[in-house]
């Protein structure tokens, strides 16, 4: 298991030549982050939903709890801030998540651009040889005398 998790964190290393090992990396991270923008998402509603259920909580807490009656205004101010913080906190992670979900966007794009270069690069130096072979086929010269390849009974 330890091992999995370690080529998982390694599997982009600058000496990774394979370009569709980089292109599966990539598309993975990409789906990955997109599964973490949709749950940070989800637990953000979460969070804003149990938000309202704890303030009626509080308030309902009141009258059980005297240390909550007579310090209440301290209660609800400090439970006001510890949300506010959360919220800030999810702002930056979904601010995170967004920023890595358009890296690997912008990846991506790179390396099939780096990729389509590549491929034409070839395909170049394919028509450049195929040209040579050409020129160099057609000066060669052509034997005078053909051999015709049913042997008769007069071949010397």
């Amino acid at each position: 298991m330890r091992r999995a998790c370690r080529r998982a964190d390694t599997a982009f290393h600058p000496h990774m030549i394979n370009s569709i090992d980089t292109a599966l990396y990539l598309s993975q991270r990409l789906k990955t982050s997109g599964w973490h923008i949709v749950s940070t998402i989800g637990l953000g509603l979460a969070a804003v939903v149990l938000a309202f259920f704890g303030q009626d909580f509080l308030a309902d807490a009141r009258p059980l709890f005297p240390v909550i009656e007579q310090n209440y205004a301290i209660w609800q101010t400090a439970y006001a801030a510890v949300l506010f913080l959360i919220g800030l906190l999810w702002v930056v992670a979904m601010s995170q998540r967004v920023t890595l979900f358009r890296d690997c966007q912008q990846r991506i794009a790179k390396q099939r651009q780096l990729d389509d270069e590549r491929e034409e690069r070839a395909q170049h130096a394919l028509m450049v040889k195929m040209e040579r072979e050409r020129l160099r086929a057609e000066a060669e010269p052509v034997p005078f005398f053909k051999r015709n390849p049913r042997s008769s009974k007069f071949d010397y």
